[in-house]
Protein backbone atom coordinates (compact mmCIF):
# COMPACT_ATOMS: atom_id res chain seq x y z
CA UNK A 1 0.00 0.00 0.00
CA UNK A 2 2.83 2.36 0.85
CA UNK A 3 4.45 1.71 -2.53
CA UNK A 4 1.10 2.34 -4.29
CA UNK A 5 0.61 5.64 -2.44
CA UNK A 6 4.15 6.71 -3.30
CA UNK A 7 3.63 5.91 -6.99
CA UNK A 8 0.26 7.67 -7.01
CA UNK A 9 1.75 10.77 -5.39
CA UNK A 10 4.63 10.83 -7.88
CA UNK A 11 2.22 10.48 -10.81
CA UNK A 12 0.02 13.24 -9.43
CA UNK A 13 2.99 15.60 -9.02
CA UNK A 14 4.14 14.82 -12.55
CA UNK A 15 0.68 15.56 -13.93
CA UNK A 16 0.45 18.81 -12.00
CA UNK A 17 3.88 19.90 -13.18
CA UNK A 18 2.91 19.13 -16.78
CA UNK A 19 -0.28 21.17 -16.45
CA UNK A 20 1.67 24.05 -14.91
CA UNK A 21 4.26 23.88 -17.71
CA UNK A 22 1.54 24.27 -20.33
CA UNK A 23 -0.68 26.72 -18.48
CA UNK A 24 -1.13 30.31 -19.62
CA UNK A 25 1.22 32.72 -17.88
CA UNK A 26 0.59 36.45 -17.54
CA UNK A 27 3.32 38.55 -19.15
CA UNK A 28 3.85 42.19 -20.16
CA UNK A 29 5.04 42.50 -23.77
CA UNK A 30 5.70 45.97 -25.13
CA UNK A 31 4.24 47.64 -28.19
CA UNK A 32 6.65 47.62 -31.12
CA UNK A 33 6.29 51.05 -32.72
CA UNK A 34 8.85 51.13 -35.52
CA UNK A 35 8.53 50.02 -39.12
CA UNK A 36 7.76 46.60 -40.55
CA UNK A 37 8.56 46.62 -44.27
CA UNK A 38 7.31 43.85 -46.55
CA UNK A 39 8.63 43.92 -50.13
CA UNK A 40 9.18 47.66 -49.90
CA UNK A 41 5.82 48.49 -48.30
CA UNK A 42 5.42 49.60 -44.70
CA UNK A 43 2.64 47.37 -43.42
CA UNK A 44 0.21 47.47 -40.50
CA UNK A 45 -1.95 44.97 -38.65
CA UNK A 46 -5.70 45.49 -38.92
CA UNK A 47 -8.52 43.80 -37.02
CA UNK A 48 -11.89 42.69 -38.40
CA UNK A 49 -13.36 46.12 -37.68
CA UNK A 50 -10.74 47.88 -39.80
CA UNK A 51 -8.84 49.38 -36.85
CA UNK A 52 -5.06 49.22 -36.63
CA UNK A 53 -3.72 46.97 -33.87
CA UNK A 54 -0.17 46.71 -32.52
CA UNK A 55 2.81 44.55 -33.16
CA UNK A 56 4.08 43.19 -29.84
CA UNK A 57 7.54 42.32 -28.61
CA UNK A 58 8.23 39.94 -25.75
CA UNK A 59 11.43 38.33 -24.56
CA UNK A 60 13.26 39.15 -27.79
CA UNK A 61 10.50 38.00 -30.15
CA UNK A 62 8.24 40.22 -32.27
CA UNK A 63 4.63 39.05 -32.66
CA UNK A 64 1.78 39.69 -35.12
CA UNK A 65 -1.96 38.91 -34.75
CA UNK A 66 -3.01 35.54 -36.16
CA UNK A 67 -5.39 37.34 -38.54
CA UNK A 68 -2.40 39.19 -40.03
CA UNK A 69 -0.45 35.92 -40.16
CA UNK A 70 -3.30 34.35 -42.13
CA UNK A 71 -3.39 37.29 -44.54
CA UNK A 72 0.37 37.14 -45.12
CA UNK A 73 0.24 33.38 -45.67
CA UNK A 74 -2.90 33.42 -47.82
CA UNK A 75 -4.74 31.21 -45.34
CA UNK A 76 -8.13 31.19 -43.66
CA UNK A 77 -8.06 31.30 -39.87
CA UNK A 78 -10.33 29.19 -37.66
CA UNK A 79 -10.59 28.78 -33.89
CA UNK A 80 -11.73 25.68 -31.98
CA UNK A 81 -12.34 26.62 -28.37
CA UNK A 82 -12.91 23.06 -27.22
CA UNK A 83 -9.44 21.93 -28.25
CA UNK A 84 -7.80 25.38 -27.95
CA UNK A 85 -6.61 25.10 -31.53
CA UNK A 86 -5.93 27.79 -34.13
CA UNK A 87 -6.05 26.48 -37.68
CA UNK A 88 -4.67 28.22 -40.77
CA UNK A 89 -5.66 26.44 -43.95
CA UNK A 90 -6.89 26.73 -47.51
CA UNK A 91 -5.73 29.07 -50.25
CA UNK A 92 -6.52 32.75 -50.52
CA UNK A 93 -4.89 35.89 -51.87
CA UNK A 94 -1.99 37.11 -49.77
CA UNK A 95 -2.73 40.47 -48.19
CA UNK A 96 -0.16 42.95 -46.93
CA UNK A 97 -1.91 46.04 -45.61
CA UNK A 98 -0.01 49.12 -46.70
CA UNK A 99 0.35 51.74 -43.98
CA UNK A 100 -0.57 54.51 -46.42
CA UNK A 101 -3.97 52.93 -47.05
CA UNK A 102 -4.70 52.95 -43.31
CA UNK A 103 -3.17 56.30 -42.41
CA UNK A 104 -6.53 57.68 -41.24
CA UNK A 105 -7.97 54.40 -39.98
CA UNK A 106 -9.05 54.06 -36.34
CA UNK A 107 -6.21 52.89 -34.15
CA UNK A 108 -6.17 50.64 -31.11
CA UNK A 109 -2.41 50.86 -30.79
CA UNK A 110 -1.03 52.00 -27.43
CA UNK A 111 2.03 54.21 -27.31
CA UNK A 112 5.21 52.59 -28.65
CA UNK A 113 7.15 50.89 -25.87
CA UNK A 114 4.09 50.70 -23.64
CA UNK A 115 3.78 47.44 -21.68
CA UNK A 116 0.44 45.68 -22.16
CA UNK A 117 -1.31 42.85 -20.33
CA UNK A 118 -1.02 39.55 -22.20
CA UNK A 119 -0.44 35.86 -21.62
CA UNK A 120 2.00 33.30 -22.96
CA UNK A 121 -0.05 30.38 -24.30
CA UNK A 122 1.91 27.11 -24.51
CA UNK A 123 -1.47 25.40 -24.19
CA UNK A 124 -2.58 26.58 -27.64
CA UNK A 125 -2.15 24.34 -30.66
CA UNK A 126 -1.32 25.97 -33.98
CA UNK A 127 -2.11 23.91 -37.08
CA UNK A 128 -1.13 24.97 -40.60
CA UNK A 129 -2.52 22.88 -43.45
CA UNK A 130 -3.15 19.91 -41.13
CA UNK A 131 0.35 20.05 -39.62
CA UNK A 132 0.96 21.09 -36.03
CA UNK A 133 3.49 23.91 -35.82
CA UNK A 134 5.97 24.59 -33.05
CA UNK A 135 7.89 27.85 -33.11
CA UNK A 136 11.49 28.62 -32.24
CA UNK A 137 13.60 31.76 -32.01
CA UNK A 138 16.97 32.16 -33.76
CA UNK A 139 18.69 30.42 -30.84
CA UNK A 140 16.49 27.36 -31.33
CA UNK A 141 14.56 27.97 -28.10
CA UNK A 142 10.79 27.33 -27.98
CA UNK A 143 8.57 30.35 -28.60
CA UNK A 144 4.88 30.15 -27.71
CA UNK A 145 1.86 32.13 -28.91
CA UNK A 146 0.69 35.19 -27.03
CA UNK A 147 -2.86 36.12 -26.15
CA UNK A 148 -3.62 39.85 -26.08
CA UNK A 149 -7.08 41.44 -26.04
CA UNK A 150 -8.59 38.02 -26.82
CA UNK A 151 -6.44 37.81 -29.95
CA UNK A 152 -3.80 35.15 -30.59
CA UNK A 153 -0.40 36.52 -31.61
CA UNK A 154 2.25 34.47 -33.45
CA UNK A 155 6.00 35.10 -33.87
CA UNK A 156 6.66 37.27 -36.92
CA UNK A 157 9.94 35.66 -37.95
CA UNK A 158 8.43 32.19 -38.12
CA UNK A 159 5.49 33.40 -40.20
CA UNK A 160 7.84 35.20 -42.60
CA UNK A 161 9.93 32.08 -43.05
CA UNK A 162 6.81 29.96 -43.64
CA UNK A 163 6.10 32.06 -46.73
CA UNK A 164 9.73 31.69 -47.84
CA UNK A 165 10.68 35.27 -47.11
CA UNK A 166 13.92 36.65 -45.73
CA UNK A 167 13.36 38.32 -42.35
CA UNK A 168 15.89 40.63 -40.72
CA UNK A 169 16.15 43.36 -38.11
CA UNK A 170 18.05 46.60 -38.56
CA UNK A 171 18.81 49.39 -36.10
CA UNK A 172 20.35 52.76 -36.85
CA UNK A 173 23.67 53.07 -35.04
CA UNK A 174 22.99 56.65 -33.88
CA UNK A 175 19.26 57.30 -34.12
CA UNK A 176 16.66 55.62 -31.93
CA UNK A 177 15.18 53.97 -35.00
CA UNK A 178 14.84 50.39 -36.14
CA UNK A 179 13.11 48.34 -38.79
CA UNK A 180 12.05 44.78 -39.45
CA UNK A 181 12.13 44.03 -43.14
CA UNK A 182 10.71 41.03 -44.93
CA UNK A 183 11.54 40.37 -48.55
CA UNK A 184 11.89 37.74 -51.21
CA UNK A 185 15.45 36.41 -50.90
CA UNK A 186 17.79 37.87 -53.51
CA UNK A 187 20.70 36.18 -55.21
CA UNK A 188 24.15 37.73 -54.99
CA UNK A 189 23.76 38.96 -58.57
CA UNK A 190 20.45 40.62 -57.72
CA UNK A 191 21.88 42.29 -54.63
CA UNK A 192 24.83 43.57 -56.68
CA UNK A 193 22.43 44.94 -59.30
CA UNK A 194 20.39 46.67 -56.60
CA UNK A 195 23.48 48.17 -55.01
CA UNK A 196 24.68 49.46 -58.36
CA UNK A 197 21.24 51.00 -58.99
CA UNK A 198 21.16 52.74 -55.62
CA UNK A 199 24.76 53.97 -55.92
CA UNK A 200 23.85 55.53 -59.27
CA UNK A 201 20.90 57.29 -57.66
CA UNK A 202 23.10 58.54 -54.82
CA UNK A 203 25.68 59.90 -57.26
CA UNK A 204 23.02 61.83 -59.18
CA UNK A 205 21.46 63.04 -55.94
CA UNK A 206 24.83 64.39 -54.81
CA UNK A 207 24.97 66.38 -58.04
CA UNK A 208 21.46 67.63 -57.31
CA UNK A 209 22.50 68.69 -53.81
CA UNK A 210 25.56 70.51 -55.13
CA UNK A 211 23.43 72.33 -57.70
CA UNK A 212 20.87 73.21 -55.04
CA UNK A 213 23.63 74.74 -52.90
CA UNK A 214 24.88 76.63 -55.93
CA UNK A 215 21.41 78.01 -56.58
CA UNK A 216 21.17 79.36 -53.02
CA UNK A 217 24.62 80.98 -53.05
CA UNK A 218 24.79 82.21 -56.66
CA UNK A 219 25.48 85.93 -56.92
CA UNK A 220 24.80 86.29 -60.63
CA UNK A 221 21.98 85.28 -62.91
CA UNK A 222 24.36 83.23 -65.06
CA UNK A 223 25.54 81.19 -62.05
CA UNK A 224 21.93 80.58 -61.08
CA UNK A 225 21.08 79.41 -64.58
CA UNK A 226 24.10 77.08 -64.72
CA UNK A 227 23.19 75.47 -61.39
CA UNK A 228 19.53 75.22 -62.38
CA UNK A 229 20.55 73.36 -65.54
CA UNK A 230 22.74 71.00 -63.50
CA UNK A 231 19.88 70.36 -61.06
CA UNK A 232 17.50 69.67 -63.94
CA UNK A 233 19.98 67.21 -65.50
CA UNK A 234 20.39 65.37 -62.19
CA UNK A 235 16.62 65.05 -61.75
CA UNK A 236 16.27 63.69 -65.28
CA UNK A 237 19.07 61.18 -64.66
CA UNK A 238 17.47 59.96 -61.42
CA UNK A 239 14.09 59.47 -63.09
CA UNK A 240 15.61 57.69 -66.09
CA UNK A 241 17.70 55.27 -64.03
CA UNK A 242 15.88 51.97 -64.39
CA UNK A 243 15.37 49.59 -61.50
CA UNK A 244 17.06 46.18 -61.86
CA UNK A 245 15.02 43.87 -64.09
CA UNK A 246 12.56 41.63 -62.25
CA UNK A 247 12.98 43.40 -58.89
CA UNK A 248 10.15 45.57 -57.62
CA UNK A 249 11.63 46.01 -54.17
CA UNK A 250 12.07 49.77 -54.54
CA UNK A 251 8.94 50.57 -56.51
CA UNK A 252 7.10 52.36 -53.69
CA UNK A 253 10.04 54.56 -52.69
CA UNK A 254 10.92 55.27 -56.32
CA UNK A 255 7.37 56.42 -57.02
CA UNK A 256 7.36 58.67 -53.95
CA UNK A 257 10.79 60.08 -54.83
CA UNK A 258 9.85 60.83 -58.43
CA UNK A 259 6.67 62.58 -57.31
CA UNK A 260 8.66 64.84 -55.00
CA UNK A 261 11.31 65.49 -57.67
CA UNK A 262 8.56 66.53 -60.07
CA UNK A 263 7.67 69.23 -57.56
CA UNK A 264 11.32 70.31 -57.45
CA UNK A 265 11.38 70.39 -61.26
CA UNK A 266 8.30 72.62 -61.26
CA UNK A 267 10.16 75.08 -59.02
CA UNK A 268 13.13 74.97 -61.41
CA UNK A 269 10.85 75.86 -64.29
CA UNK A 270 9.81 78.96 -62.35
CA UNK A 271 13.49 79.74 -61.73
CA UNK A 272 14.18 79.62 -65.48
CA UNK A 273 11.14 81.79 -66.22
CA UNK A 274 12.19 84.40 -63.67
CA UNK A 275 15.77 84.48 -64.94
CA UNK A 276 14.56 84.86 -68.53
CA UNK A 277 12.66 87.94 -67.36
CA UNK A 278 15.70 89.32 -65.55
CA UNK A 279 14.14 88.72 -62.13
CA UNK A 280 16.96 87.13 -60.14
CA UNK A 281 15.42 87.90 -56.74
CA UNK A 282 12.18 86.24 -57.79
CA UNK A 283 14.19 83.26 -59.03
CA UNK A 284 15.79 82.98 -55.59
CA UNK A 285 12.36 82.70 -54.02
CA UNK A 286 11.77 79.42 -55.87
CA UNK A 287 14.78 77.67 -54.32
CA UNK A 288 13.55 78.18 -50.78
CA UNK A 289 12.17 75.75 -48.22
CA UNK A 290 9.87 73.80 -50.55
CA UNK A 291 12.69 73.26 -53.03
CA UNK A 292 15.18 72.19 -50.36
CA UNK A 293 12.71 69.82 -48.69
CA UNK A 294 12.09 68.13 -52.02
CA UNK A 295 15.81 67.63 -52.61
CA UNK A 296 16.28 66.32 -49.07
CA UNK A 297 13.30 63.98 -49.41
CA UNK A 298 14.88 62.36 -52.47
CA UNK A 299 18.16 61.81 -50.64
CA UNK A 300 16.43 60.36 -47.58
CA UNK A 301 14.47 57.96 -49.77
CA UNK A 302 17.59 56.67 -51.50
CA UNK A 303 19.46 56.22 -48.21
CA UNK A 304 16.43 54.45 -46.75
CA UNK A 305 16.27 52.05 -49.69
CA UNK A 306 19.94 51.22 -49.35
CA UNK A 307 20.00 50.67 -45.61
CA UNK A 308 16.76 48.71 -45.35
CA UNK A 309 17.31 46.38 -48.25
CA UNK A 310 21.02 45.93 -48.73
CA UNK A 311 22.76 46.29 -45.38
CA UNK A 312 23.23 43.15 -43.38
CA UNK A 313 21.02 43.02 -40.29
CA UNK A 314 22.73 44.26 -37.15
CA UNK A 315 20.97 41.68 -35.02
CA UNK A 316 18.42 38.92 -35.32
CA UNK A 317 17.65 38.48 -31.65
CA UNK A 318 14.55 40.65 -31.78
CA UNK A 319 12.70 38.44 -34.23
Amino acid sequence: MKIWKTCFFAALCSALMTCMAFAATNVAPVVYGDSVIVEGHEVVCVNEGGAKVPYLRYNGTTYIPVRTAGEWMGKQVAWDGASQTVTLSGTADQIFRDEEDYYSAPSEIPKAGFAVHAAIRPDLTIVVDAQKKNFQNVQGEPVYPLSYNDVTYLPLRNIGEMINMEVAWWKHAELDEECIYIRTPMTTAQKNACESYLNTLLTQNQKLNQAATGLRTADTAQKMKTNAEQAEAAITAIKQTAMPAGIQLFSVQKEQMEKKLSEVKAELDLVFAALDNGQMEKAKQHVGEKFQLGVQFAENNIVTMKRYYLQKPTDTNLL
